[in-house]
């Protein structure tokens, strides 16, 4: 009788890509082996991972809770910012490491672009827990045969890949790095505080980076920021992706993965069935967040401040509503969020 490993999935709960991957733990588990998904507790994800039949990782006794939060420093007081950033990320790997430990993992599937992937890779690696990373998108690698995922640039096909369409690439690969996003949706300050946070982050992983390569592992500049190179599954077909990063051994898809859900039913008889449905979700856009406050002055902030925080997605919903109420033949669903 063949071994049975104990699998973990670590993945971000922002997106969308806890679908994909309960499709893939339905298989792991179809082949005598148990699925485990790293999630916090008492959130819609871990109720996700319940009702899809899953078990949820326990946090290991004495971890809880793992991030330590020092006093606040000042604005100019860098000196403390950075010995207050150390402790965090000391105990973050202490955490990482007795949960790892304490589930007794034989294989991992990382998520690729999950904020904190270097302090969890680097565990992995320190724990000797074979990875993977899982990428929601068909997000790579910088190279000059492909532009960055998010590039609105065409294909020009496989034969032509001259000097020209080389340095387009690259071109379009140094504003993906060294920009976020489309800037003329924020503020020009806002913008430019959210470029120096990105540094910032970047420049806090460099410890991460050295301690990795230590281990043997190599690393490179993705659409999101520097990632182990490691095997990956990508949630998607590979006739969608570019030629030579399809032809990649350590490059795997999965395709869809809807079929193995076991959500339940959904009221269609509500639904016109001679009209074509539309289902629209905003997912991770910028501004559609929930204010952390709680309570009457949780209240009174969320108001106050729900302009701002959410104006992308406001903008977003507005035009998707003004278009559907012009295409009378039309469904729409739509995940308006907070």
């Amino acid at each position: 009788m063949s071994k049975a490993y104990r699998i973990g999935f670590a993945l971000v709960d922002e997106h969308s890509s806890y679908n994909a991957a309960f499709g893939l733990a339905s298989i792991v588990e179809a082949g005598g082996h148990e699925a485990v998904f790293f999630v916090d507790e008492d959130t819609v994800f871990s109720r996700a991972v319940t009702l899809q039949g899953f078990k949820s990782a326990a946090k290991p006794s004495g971890h809880e809770p793992h991030i330590h939060k020092p006093a606040k420093a000042g604005k100019f007081r860098l000196w403390k910012r950075l010995k207050n950033r150390a402790i965090n990320n000391r105990l973050e790997q202490d955490f990482l490491a007795a949960l790892l430990k304490s589930n007794s993992l034989d294989l991992c599937f990382l998520d690729a672009i999950r904020y904190d992937l270097y302090p969890f890779a680097l565990a992995l690696a320190q724990a000797g827990v074979p990875t993977l990373l899982l990428s929601p998108t068909f997000a790579s690698e910088f190279g000059a045969r492909h532009p960055p995922v998010f590039s609105s640039m065409a294909s020009p096909g496989a034969t032509r890949l001259g000097l020209p369409f080389s340095a387009m690439r690259v071109m379009r690969w140094l504003w993906a790095l060294a920009m976020r996003g489309h800037g003329q949706a924020f503020g020009r300050f806002e913008y430019l505080r959210i470029l120096v946070r990105k540094w910032l982050d970047q420049a806090r992983n460099v410890s991460f980076e050295w301690k990795l390569r230590r281990l043997g592992c190599r690393s490179a500049w993705s659409e999101y920021k520097r990632r182990p190179l490691i095997p990956q599954i990508v949630f998607g077909h590979r006739a969608l992706d570019w030629p030579d990063l399809a032809a990649d051994p350590h490059r795997c898809y999965f395709g869809t993965t809807d079929q193995f859900r076991k959500n339940s039913e959904f009221n269609w008889p509500a639904i016109d069935p001679g009209k074509p449905v539309v289902y629209c979700n905003l997912s991770t856009i910028n501004g559609f967040d929930r204010p952390a406050a709680s309570g009457s002055e949780g209240q009174v902030a969320r108001a106050g401040s729900s302009r701002v925080r959410f104006r992308m997605a406001e903008r977003y919903v507005e035009a998707v509503l003004d278009c559907f109420s012009q295409q009378a033949g039309w469904q729409l669903f739509i995940a308006c969020g907070p």
